[in-house]
């Protein structure tokens, strides 16, 4: 065979070769991204049906709206303190798989209007589990996705009696958007900025990556820059659920709890979870009774200030009455008097605050009346008012019944 033929006889082959082998490229491209729209779809679509109307009713009788988002347990709700500050009773309505419309009462766990964040509980379980949290900030031009319920898109208004008959009424909807950046000033009240053309009625609803997790609460718009949006970080609703010691799922710890010296200066907070794991107290069963059986053991030997130190630092992990009523006793006047302590003041106020708060837990503890719901016990949290507060080792976050709406 002639060279000038075996020539073009090997260039043709390998053309054929190097279109045959960009084709095989073009098409395995064109199916990963179709499966990595797929994951996505699905990430999104599971996420809606963990994504709740949330209905107010205020004091002159009228009904607002807005969305919440499942965090914790089976029935524990975050949304935006503007959406629930003017409320007097609440609902969450949702479609069961059925296509049946459910409206359950809800009530105020947490206010944090610092951050414009809320935690309300169901008064009856959700069917779905709670939605991922990303405590770390997002990165500048992410994609994410927003779901809620708007209110201005609604086929009725939200006043009347006909969207409470109509399945869609309570099927969220979804819209898409970047990062556009992150404010990282710790007293910020909004800190994500984001183009995302949310409407009023999305707020309290999570911002999604596409992987799934959340990376921010809905909370606002811009008024006068067309498309911009704003968001609170997931950071400080992982905050908000360490505060009040309420499980999570964490698939990236926030920023503002990875300092020891932060987690020394709010002892309540849990460490920073592992990726994916669960955020719990962090004393076992076991080392909480050694701890607790210690504890009163230095209140029976006269040990007073070694016994307070002891019952504080359980009750910052626990939420136990006999711990309550141990450290009333390290103040109660009367007890101090009877064990023969001397040199040492009681505190009578200080005590009965106390032993209150251990006879609401035994309250708490009794088994509820047919028809009478009794709140969950895995929350330090009960209708608290939370804020920033600041210290040597810069801002946390601390709650207290006392200043609750």
């Amino acid at each position: 065979m002639p060279l000038s033929k075996l020539l073009h006889l090997t260039k043709m082959l390998l053309g054929t070769i190097f279109w045959a082998v960009l084709l095989t490229h073009t098409a395995t491209g064109k199916n990963l991204a179709l499966e990595e729209a797929a994951k996505q779809q699905a990430a999104v679509t599971s996420a809606s049906k963990r994504v709740y109307r949330l209905l107010v009713e205020t004091s002159d009788g009228s009904i607002l709206g807005g969305s919440g988002f499942l965090v914790s347990g089976s029935r524990i709700i975050a949304t935006n303190h503007h959406v629930i500050q003017n409320g007097l009773t609440f609902h969450i309505g949702k479609t069961d798989p059925s296509g049946k419309i459910r409206s359950i009462p809800a009530r105020i766990v947490a206010s944090y209007p610092q951050k414009d964040l809320a935690l309300i509980e169901a008064l009856d379980d959700l069917s779905e589990e709670p939605l991922a949290l990303e405590g770390q900030y997002p990165a500048l031009a992410q994609e994410i996705f927003a779901i809620g319920y708007p209110a201005a898109a609604d086929m009725h208004d939200i006043a009347s009696n006909a969207p409470f008959g109509d399945p869609m009424f309570f099927s969220p909807s979804v819209l898409k958007g970047y990062v556009s950046r992150v404010l990282k000033n710790r007293w910020f009240r909004n800190q994500l900025q984001h183009q995302t053309p949310i409407i009023p009625g999305y707020s309290g609803g999570p911002l999604i990556s596409p992987e799934g997790g959340v990376i921010g609460v809905s909370s606002s718009i811009h008024k006068e820059a067309a498309g911009i949006s704003y968001a609170v970080l997931t950071a400080d609703l992982i905050d908000l659920l360490n505060a009040c010691s309420l499980p999570a799922k964490i698939l990236s710890p926030s920023p503002y709890v990875s300092s020891a010296q932060l987690a020394q200066a709010q002892p309540q907070l849990a460490p920073a979870a592992k990726k994916g794991a669960l955020l719990q107290n962090d004393l076992s069963v076991d080392v909480s009774d050694e701890l607790i059986k210690r504890a009163n053991t230095l209140l029976e030997n006269g040990d007073i200030v070694a016994a307070r130190l002891m019952f504080n630092y359980l009750r910052n992990h626990l939420e136990l009455a006999e711990i309550y009523t141990g450290l009333a006793k390290t103040y109660d006047p009367n007890f101090l008097r009877r064990s023969g302590i001397l040199g040492l003041k009681g505190d009578q106020q200080t005590a009965q605050r106390y032993y209150h708060l251990a006879t609401t837990l035994i309250r708490k503890d009794q088994s509820p009346k047919q028809g009478q719901y009794i709140p969950s016990q895995n929350s330090r949290c009960s209708n608290s008012y939370c804020e920033l507060v600041d210290s040597a080792a810069g801002p946390y976050l601390t709650c207290s019944t006392a200043k609750a709406n």
